[in-house]
């Protein structure tokens, strides 16, 4: 926390600053652009943790468990419209 405030005293900007500032210049080309963009994303917005639920799974009822194993697959669906490359779940044979 003390370090940010010195680091803008001295008259340099914050990395994160000169990174928002070359997505803002369009001299630079669209393709390096975007990759900053993901670069700075993670720093932007919040990530979701994935297995995150309301109760621990040991805690829930079976059609509670059958829910989660619905919504996991949908979005294993999902992904794989997306990025077909990943198969983040085995499904059911």
């Amino acid at each position: 926390m003390e370090l940010l405030p010195k680091l803008e005293a001295a008259d340099r900007p914050l990395p994160l600053y000169r990174l928002l500032d070359r997505i803002a210049d369009e001299a630079l080309d669209a393709k390096y652009r975007d990759a900053l963009c993901v670069q700075v994303l993670p720093f932007m917005h919040s990530r979701l943790i994935p297995n995150l639920s309301a109760k621990p799974f040991y805690l829930m009822s079976d059609e509670e468990l059958r829910e989660v194993e619905a919504a996991e697959l949908e979005h294993e669906k999902q992904l794989r419209k997306g990025r077909g490359h990943l198969h983040l779940i085995k499904e059911p044979r």
